[in-house]
């Protein structure tokens, strides 16, 4: 017995091979054992032969002939389905004739498994006409070959006639049967194995010239069906259906415990690389898997469904080549969910595909086919679900929606605080009985969502009647109306007052007049009056600050008016003098004032002896010629302290001038004297004129400074010849024109000890600029040396003596030195 299940349409292109092992050798045609050079060259393709004496043709590409070449040749021009070859053959031709090609399987067919067989045809290019009948028969203890060119005779267990007459002349149409074998058949034959009569044919538009029907054969799969197996009930599909698939498991036992299908749909181009799941059924036997194709796919043709197994995994043949998924019309309610009694129902249905066809239906027996109907009046008894339906292209959806009709509410109660002063607050009140009630306000100039609310800053264009209304449910009550009346504005009084003040002064402070209107005044301590003008004895500190005064006419207080006070402390005015009221005779005393609490702009003059000095009226006085006794004092005049400009004065300074004295000098004494022993204590003292009263000292020995030697007096032991005591004295007199002086001396030896007496020698001139002549020298040459008054030995020569005198020109600074010839010494000054 034979079982035949056809459930693939036509489809173009090549063929990939994904279900199981292919049982074809040389499918394609690829592989050959020659080129073939002409026509009736079949055997030249690996494993293929002619059946009968027919003489169908090997075309490849390896021929460059033109003849039985790929893509061009006799017949037509066409590129393989797969690779490079392909076999040709008649399936109608005048007087029955006939071609077959055939091969030998790799493996026998297994009794009872469910085979499919699948192949690539294309009509020739020269033929006008297509016939159907094209089979496959398989074959087992047959023949290798028969002789004759008719048909075989025989039927086909295979034959593609309920796919249709394949016509296309341009793509290869691939094409798809199962057969579940009933014998261990190892060959087949592909041919046309009915006579002309029991053949049709039909005419290829725009075809050839060649009335025979001729067809290319490429790609062919004989191979083990999945063992899963479902066909489709329809092609066409919308979005969001339910689709059922009964499936059938072709080997019985195959799927074990835990096994689950899940059916899935491609991708828009037919591929699983992405796939959408759309069931799922826990079986392991034949049933039914039911599934919702998502709202979301987008929709259009080539679409593909298939099962897929877990244990053990495996997958069914892709379903189908054409499965179409439609989209539904998208149909949505864009009514208002509710409306108000005695109102306007309005439906609205919209789509988002043109062409939709409406239908609704809703409470009170409503139905309409109208896209966008209406109800009116509304009623409380049209409550309820309305459905509106849309379809298009035989795909519906529909959308519902709960209306409710609303009863109108009942009309607020309202009230104000009219009237209402301008610039002050109007404030509007409302109550309703609906529970969850929106109010509206409105009036001049305004609207307001909310129960209660204010209007600040109110103003006369306020006035006016203020409408309140509830809305419930959306629907809106009858409107209640308040009237406001906003009184006119009070004039500001003018506050003043006799600011700035100072301690003690009376404050009075005024208002401008109000007609009928009462006064209010606040200001700093508490300060509160009802008078409109007011007097404050005696202001100290705290009063200072700021007063507000405000009128009242018919309930409404003006604005205020504020007066800053200002509370001063009396001025004051001090002075000092540089270098002090103690100053030499033409010395400048700089008089300087610093002034408190001045005010603005304050003016000063200075006086001497009680009389303005003229231009003296800044805070600095700079004068000489001043004599003892002169009187010299500030006056300030301050404006803007006190309620009236105040004048104060500095203290008044009387001045000491003394006189100008001469340079100080300084001689030091010794005592005994300056002859003596090493063993003698001398006691040397600075005799100082214009010193001042405590001058300061510092005594030298031989030019080094001899620590805590500060005093008039200085006690030495142990002195030896010509050791240099030396003492600088600074005048502490502030009137001295200079402040220095000093004085030096030289230890000389006891009386019968020099050999130069220092009486003999005469210097001059002394002073001088350092060129000078020494007589009394006893020698005819003498060594000369001359030190400053440090001690420093600053010249040194041995010169000749003429006629007991020498003359020396130096280049010595100016200063005091002393000159050395023998153990004789003389004091010289050096004026330039």
């Amino acid at each position: 017995m034979q079982k035949i299940f056809t459930f693939l349409v036509l489809l173009a292109g090549s063929i990939s091979v994904a279900l199981g092992q292919n049982m074809v050798p040389n499918c394609s045609f690829e592989s050959y054992t020659a080129c073939p050079t002409f026509s009736a060259q079949v055997p030249n393709a690996t494993g293929w032969i002619s059946y009968t004496a027919g003489s169908p043709d090997y075309f490849n590409a390896c021929h460059f002939g033109g003849v039985v070449g790929v893509p061009a040749n006799f017949v037509g021009n066409q590129a393989a389905a797969h690779g490079n070859g392909y076999m040709g053959f008649l399936t109608h031709y005048t007087g029955n004739y006939r071609e077959y090609v055939g091969t030998t399987l790799s493996t026998p067919m297994t009794v009872g498994v469910m085979y499919e067989i699948s192949m690539s045809l294309s009509l020739a290019d020269v033929c006008a006409i297509a016939s159907d009948n094209i089979g496959v028969r398989f074959l087992k203890n047959a023949p290798t070959s028969v002789a004759g060119t008719g048909p075989l005779g025989i039927p086909p267990h295979v034959d593609y006639n309920s796919l249709g007459t394949i016509t296309d002349q341009t793509n290869w149409v691939r094409v798809s049967k199962y057969f579940v074998a009933d014998s261990s058949y190892d060959r087949f034959v592909i041919g046309n194995f009915y006579n002309n009569a029991s053949t049709s044919t039909v005419t290829v538009p725009f075809g050839g010239t060649q009335s025979y029907a001729y067809y290319y054969l490429d790609s062919i799969v004989i191979r083990q069906a999945s063992p899963i197996f479902f066909t489709m009930p329809d092609t066409t599909i919308c979005r969001g259906d339910t689709i059922s698939i009964p499936y059938t498991v072709t080997n019985p036992g195959y799927f074990t415990a835990g096994n689950v299908f899940t059916l899935q749909l491609s991708n828009s181009s037919g591929s699983f690389a992405t796939f959408t799941n759309l069931a799922t059924r826990a079986s392991t036997t034949s049933g039914t898997i039911k599934g919702i194709i998502p709202s979301t796919i987008t929709p259009g043709p080539g679409y593909k469904l298939r099962i897929v197994a877990t244990t053990p995994a495996d997958t069914s043949r892709v379903m189908s080549a054409d499965l179409r998924l439609k989209q539904k019309p998208g149909t949505a309610f864009a009514t208002y969910p509710h409306v108000c009694d005695g109102f306007t129902m309005n439906l609205s249905g919209s789509a988002s595909l043109a062409g939709t066809a409406f239908s609704w239906a809703g409470p009170a027996s409503f139905t309409s086919t109208l896209q966008n109907p209406s109800r009116s009046p509304a009623t409380l008894a049209m409550t309820g679900s309305y459905i509106v339906t849309g379809t298009l292209d035989g795909c519906s959806d529909s959308d519902t929606a709960y209306i409710e009709v609303y009863p109108i509410p009942t009309a607020p109660a309202a009230s104000s605080n009219s009237p209402v002063c301008t610039n002050g607050q109007i404030n509007l009140n409302a109550t309703s009985a609906s529970t969850g009630a929106i109010y509206i306000w409105t009036g001049p100039a305004f609207s307001f969502s909310g129960q209660n609310t204010v209007r600040n800053n109110a103003t006369i264009a306020m006035s006016g009647a203020y409408g309140v209304k509830v809305i419930v449910n959306g629907c809106s009550s009858p409107t209640t109306t308040v009237n406001v009346t906003v009184q006119p504005a009070t004039p500001m009084p003018v506050a003043s007052a006799n600011t700035p003040l100072c301690v003690g002064e009376n404050l009075n402070l005024q208002a401008s007049t109000v007609p009928n209107a009462t006064y209010k005044w606040s200001g700093p301590k508490g300060y509160t009056s009802t008078s409109r003008n007011n007097i404050l004895p005696g202001v100290a500190f705290p009063n200072g600050g700021k007063y507000t005064v405000t009128a009242t006419l018919n309930n409404c207080e003006s604005e205020a008016d504020t007066i800053d006070v200002v509370v001063n402390t009396q001025p004051l005015v001090g002075a000092y003098i540089s270098p002090g009221d103690t100053i030499c005779l033409g010395a400048t005393a700089t008089y300087v004032a610093f002034p408190q609490t001045p005010g603005i702009v304050p003016s000063y003059q200075w006086y001497k002896n009680y009389v303005p000095v003229a231009g003296a009226n800044a805070l600095i006085y700079a004068t000489t010629g001043l004599v003892t006794g002169d009187k010299v004092y500030c006056a300030m005049t301050a404006n803007n302290v006190c309620n009236v400009p105040i004048t104060v004065s500095t203290d008044t300074f009387e001045m000491i001038v003394l006189p100008i004295v001469t340079v100080p000098s300084v001689e030091i004494t010794a005592d005994p004297g300056l002859h003596v022993r090493p063993a003698d204590k001398i006691k040397f003292t600075a005799v100082v004129k214009n010193g001042g009263t405590t001058p300061k000292y510092q005594w030298y020995k031989n030019g080094v400074i001899l620590p805590g030697a500060r005093y008039a007096t200085l006690e030495l032991y142990g002195l030896s010849y010509m050791d240099m005591i030396h003492v600088d004295i600074i005048s502490e007199d502030p009137c001295a024109q200079q402040k220095n002086a000093s004085d030096t001396v030289w230890m000389q030896f006891p009386a019968g000890m020099s050999d130069v007496n220092s009486s003999n020698l005469k210097l001059y001139p002394n002073p001088n600029k350092g060129d000078f002549v020494i007589t009394g020298i006893p020698f005819d040459a003498t060594d000369v040396e001359i030190s400053n008054a440090l001690g420093q030995v600053v010249y040194q020569k041995h010169i000749p003596v003429v006629n007991g005198s020498v003359r020396l020109e130096t280049t010595l600074s100016k200063g005091m030195y002393i000159i050395r010839i023998g153990h004789a010494a003389l004091r010289f000054t050096v004026l330039e």
